[in-house]
This record gives structure tokens, sequence and C-alpha cells, in this order.
């Protein structure tokens, strides 16, 4: 978790020089450090850089067996958006550089986090850790890290509890005008357990490509008004009412019945 902890730090960076550099990518793809979009970034990191590329090309990005390429359709609309982008061209060749290094490191990263997950996965044994895996997005470290940090999930009598252990709760940002402004003056407590929040993040950055449940759960906030970190925060508390339910019918032969709160899923 420390390595994907480091991954996500880097994945901010690359966010924020997205943001200079190509920042109509983010009309494209709701998380711009996924795999599709580093897989464009890989070949061109601006926007100067992609409009210089063939449509051709962009399209067979990320085509690798188990990958799906970026596809015609869509390295169009991000070659049109590249040519018709905001960013300044002088930092271009700075944000370049920079980029490139920076998918460098998320590339080893995601290497060493794979290289771990392996060895991990050898660790693992039980029925807890076989079902917490067959949620799409859960993965060995994810899966460890569950069990390790969360330990029994019936120690907590409800899953507000669980939720304040791991932090995920909102918290009030500004004073005197609660909820005026959902945007501004809320923010997630990050109170609790750092490492299930780690764990929780991984899963709902996942979740946005693999798990239609956290997908459509981010739409709906998106929809609502929600900005992209806003909504990620939702899907990593939703993810963790999946792993609270996956957890409690495991543990329910201790209890003769478990209440779960009507609006778990809300």
């Amino acid at each position: 978790m420390h390595l994907v902890e480091e991954q996500s730090r880097i994945d901010n960076k690359v966010t924020r020089l997205i943001e200079l550099g190509f920042p109509e990518l983010e009309q494209v793809y709701d998380d711009p450090t996924c795999q599709s979009a580093l897989a464009v970034l890989r070949l061109a990191p601006t926007a100067r850089a992609v409009a210089r590329k063939q449509v051709a090309t962009l399209a067979a990005a990320n085509r690798a067996p188990g990958h799906r390429a970026v596809g015609t359709a869509k390295a169009a609309r991000i070659q049109a958006l590249a040519k018709d982008t905001i960013a300044p061209p002088e930092l271009a060749p700075q944000i370049g550089f920079e980029m490139e290094l920076l998918i460098a490191q998320h590339d080893l990263l995601e290497q060493q986090i794979v290289q771990a997950e392996a060895r991990v996965a050898g660790l693992l044994d039980g029925e807890l850790a076989r079902r917490l895996q067959t949620i799409p997005g859960v993965g060995p470290a994810i899966c460890a890290t569950l069990i390790a940090e969360i330990g029994d999930i019936l120690r907590f009598s409800d899953f507000d509890q669980l939720v304040a252990y791991a932090g995920v709760h909102p918290a009030e940002q500004s004073s005197g005008q609660k909820g005026a402004n959902p945007e501004t003056s809320w923010h997630m407590a990050k109170t609790g357990n750092a490492y299930v929040r780690a764990a929780l993040y991984r899963m709902s950055v996942v979740g946005l490509q693999h798990n239609p449940t956290i997908k459509a759960h981010y739409a709906r906030k998106r929809a609502q008004g929600k900005s992209k970190m806003n909504a990620l925060g939702h899907c990593m508390k939703k993810s963790l009412a999946i792993v609270w339910a996956s957890g409690a019918v495991i543990t329910t032969s201790r209890r003769s019945r478990l209440s779960l709160d009507n609006g778990l899923w809300d």
C-alpha cells in the first residue's frame, strides 16, 4: 500500500500537468490518469504533441493483450480538442519533459505493485479473502490491507462506525453556513485509518473502469454537480459499503441477524 500511495501522489502530479498542458483531455476521460489516457500521453505528453499525431496512431494507443485500444472515434475527438487547446504553447516543452518523467515513475511503481500483489496473493487464504477479491477493483494488496486494518468487521456496530474509522465521512470546512456550498464547505475528514483510505482510493479508481456499481455511482454524483474529486470521495464510501456487505455476509454466523442501515447505498 505504500507503493499505491506513492503512485497516487505521482498521478496527482500528472493530473496537474494535464491541467496546464492539455486541460481538454478531461473532457474525454473522467480519470485522466487511467490506463487509456496514460497510453495517449506516452505517445504525446502535451496538446501540441497530440495535435501532430495521426489519428490512427492515437487510436492504436493502449493496444495490448487484455487492454482495449483507444479507438478511432475517441482518438479523433482527442486530436480535435488538442488542435483547439487553450494550453499555453510556451510551456509545452517543459510540461512534456516533466510528464515523461512522471509517467515513467508511474509505470515503475505499477510494475512493483504487480510484484508485491503477487507475493501477497501467496499469503492470503480463507473465505473472506476469496470473497473480497471477487469485487471488481480489489486485488491481493487491497484485500490484505482491508483484512489487516479492519480486522473483525462486526466489531463495528453499524456502517457509520466503519466509515468514521476509515475517515471517509464528510467534515465541515467552512463556518457559519453549513452546507451552503457543498463543493467548498465540505471535504473528506481524513481523520481515520490512512491505510484503509489508500485501499479505498485504489479500489475506487480501478472501479471507475471495471466495477459497474462504482462507475454508476460516480456518474450519478457528477450529474448532481459534484467535482471529480468530490465524486471520487463518494465512490470511496461506496467501496467501503461493498466491503462492509461482503465482510458481514462472511461473519453473520456469529450473530443471528445483521441489520444494515437503509441509507447504506445512498
